[in-house]
């Protein structure tokens, strides 16, 4: 830990610190001003900073939050939905979750391919976005047949954006994989217990090729059945709340958000996928995510029956805590 920060510093971040405040409390953006005062101070000193109150932690995030948009999409959102989010959710929600391996982050809504585009090379050009889904999965997009179920059972077209969403992200990387041994790091206090527990009453299948806490070799069905509804009070939020991360989502969260270990599955072929939550034309075909080709910087995408088990196939659910 660095050296205790200087009254001059305090007095100078306390004045910062109103400005933040007060625009936040409007839901607009900090002066450009003020953000470059932020990076100038040492991480070491603005965790002192935080120590003494001086930044009220959902300003902190906010900031961290307009930092991450800007360096993958070149422009800041309106983060007033997310503020707003973070007010009602708590501090101690947001820790426990934080324990879990989760954390709270805000999608924004952006357009980020035309209904029409049916090839990467005709996609939003975004300074962060370096690592693109394949061709098939644009042009299932453009032909209208990659769907989702909506709030009433009904079958909804996804398109390209980001939606507007306030999440709760699971930042924990795709192993590589290893005959069905790997594991997704230290999950036992996420999904790990639940998955254990429902293996062992005889709910799910046992998984043969590592520990029963493992998220591999589970059907996208056993996710909707059994894990589910578990999750859901576990966490404390809504059944509809919570879903798997669409192949949009599950690619451009890794690549956003550079400080999670899963940043890194985009640049190696690792060889494992996870169930998303779009299907291609009937429920009968789950859409999947594969790991990256880091050569061709493109991320494969398939399909399955969703009754399938696979040792290389995996669930990450994401949580929709708010939308715009």
């Amino acid at each position: 830990m660095g050296e205790r920060p200087t009254n001059a510093e305090i007095g100078d971040y306390a004045i910062r610190e109103h400005h933040l405040f007060e625009v936040f409390k409007q839901g607009k953006r900090p002066s450009k001003e003020v953000l470059a005062g932020l990076q100038m101070l040492s991480e070491d000193h603005f965790i002192q900073l935080s120590k003494q109150a001086i930044v009220p932690w959902i300003d902190k995030m906010i900031v961290e939050e307009y930092s991450h948009h800007e360096k993958f999409f070149g422009y800041e959102f309106d983060l007033t939905l997310f503020r707003k989010t973070l007010s009602i959710v708590g501090r101690g929600r947001v820790e426990e979750w934080r324990k879990m391996g989760l954390e709270v982050h805000f999608l924004p809504d952006i357009l980020l391919a035309d209904s029409g585009v049916r090839a990467v090379s005709d996609l939003l050009n975004l300074p962060g976005w370096h690592y693109k889904l394949s061709f098939r999965y644009w042009e299932w997009l453009s032909d209208r047949n990659l769907l989702f179920t909506g709030t009433e059972s009904e079958k909804v077209p996804v398109e390209a954006n980001l939606g507007g969403i306030v999440v709760l992200i699971d930042t924990r990387a795709k192993p590589a994989y290893n005959a069905g041994h790997q594991m997704f790091s230290d999950d036992d206090k996420y999904l790990g217990s639940i998955i254990r527990e429902l293996r062992n009453k005889g709910k799910m299948v046992r998984y043969e090729k590592g520990p029963e806490t493992s998220r591999f070799g589970i059907s996208f069905n056993e996710w909707e059945k059994y894990i589910h509804p578990i999750l859901v009070d576990k966490l404390g939020v809504k059944l509809a709340q919570v879903r798997m991360e669409t192949a949009i989502e599950s690619h451009i969260i890794s690549q956003i958000y550079t400080h999670m270990p899963r940043a890194e599955e985009n640049t190696k072929d690792i060889s494992t996928w996870t169930w998303c939550e779009e299907f291609l034309e009937s429920k009968k075909r789950q859409i999947f995510i594969n790991s990256g080709s880091p050569a061709e910087m493109l991320i494969g995408v398939g399909w399955q029956s969703p009754l399938v088990r696979s040792f290389a196939g995996a669930i990450r659910p994401i949580v929709v805590l708010a939308k715009e």
